[in-house]
């Protein structure tokens, strides 16, 4: 947002030329505009460097603009490092990573293409697609293969830190607590349930998306509020909200700082208005500046509640002290 200025344009360019150490830090949708794509390729060419790609399963996608702008821009860095705590369980995103830390690592291992990746790690059968379409058929994943042997191509260009090798947490509790729907709520869950149900029975075939939807409307009828075309919540509880209620009950027994983590953004919003002036919020209702002090006040003990949702936290935020 400061890439306009004159004052930000006269420092980059210090910092280009700086005899010394240079750091230059941007984000992954920065690259993608012109003066960020610019700004690494001035450093890269003037300067000798080691790049960096944190949480470098954002260029996973193999067939996006921007893994390959990354990847492409790779080579002309003599040193390369990749780091993500969350590398997930597709082996497939493992494709351009690695293609950006070392090049020439599936080439070495005779799979040049992503094809030849695909068809070495996976299992894959050929299926009809209807009459009229441009193809005969499609490739259907059936399952993975040759894993032993990727995790052996890995382990050379590859370290591993596990949490407890770096921090001493108590192990995990996990207990479930339960509620009562107010009769609404209850009667709407019961009603969208059993058309559910109705709709299996009558044969339909519901994919992984379909099931998500569906599963996501009764989790907000829990919560006490769907979400309509608008996107404004439309509560349920005309008085109470009972999970809510049991949720705030919990946090408020507690003698010591927590994490709540929220899926919605409007959980986030009641709780936060219910914890009060002991809470803090960090999900995408606030800006990043927010964001950043509320996580400051948080990790000096100034409040007790750090309420956040998985679209904003779950990756690069370090509340551990």
């Amino acid at each position: 947002s400061k890439s306009g200025n004159k004052s930000h344009a006269s420092e980059f360019k210090r910092l280009v030329q700086h005899d010394g150490l240079a750091i230059l830090t941007i984000s992954y949708q920065s690259v993608m505009t012109a003066k960020g794509k610019r700004a690494v390729w001035n450093m890269l060419k003037n300067r000798e460097c080691v790049y960096v790609l944190d949480e470098s399963h954002y260029i996973k996608g193999t067939n996006t603009k921007r893994t390959w702008r990354i990847v492409a821009s790779g080579k002309y860095a003599p040193y390369r490092r990749i780091l993500t705590g969350t590398p997930g369980e597709n082996p497939f995103d493992l494709y351009k990573p690695i293609e950006f830390l070392d090049p020439d690592l599936w080439s070495r291992h005779q799979m040049s293409s992503l094809a030849a990746f695909r068809s070495y790690f996976g299992v894959w059968v050929q299926l009809p697609l209807p009459q009229g379409s441009k193809a005969s058929h499609f490739d259907k994943f059936v399952e993975y293969k040759n894993l032993d042997k990727l995790r052996g191509f890995l382990s050379g260009v590859s370290h591993r830190v596990l949490k407890n090798d770096v921090l001493d947490l108590p192990p995990k509790l996990f207990t479930k607590r339960y509620f009562d729907m107010t009769p609404k709520q209850s009667s709407m869950y019961n009603q969208l349930r059993d058309e559910l149900k109705l709709e299996l029975e009558n044969g339909l075939v519901i994919d992984g998306t379909m099931a998500i939807v569906r599963l996501l409307r009764l989790q907000q009828i829990t919560c006490g509020y769907a979400v309509a075309d608008s996107d404004e919540p439309i509560e349920m509880c005309d008085t109470k909200n009972p999970r809510l209620e049991a949720a705030v009950d919990f946090f408020s027994g507690l003698n010591h700082q927590a994490i709540i983590w929220a899926r919605f953004q409007h959980d986030v919003t009641q709780l936060v208005e219910a914890l009060g002036k002991d809470a803090v919020r960090y999900d995408g209702q606030v800006d990043d500046d927010t964001c950043a002090r509320n996580k400051q006040a948080f990790n000096a003990g100034d409040v007790q509640y750090f309420v956040a949702n998985p679209a904003k936290g779950a990756e690069g935020l370090t509340l551990n002290k």
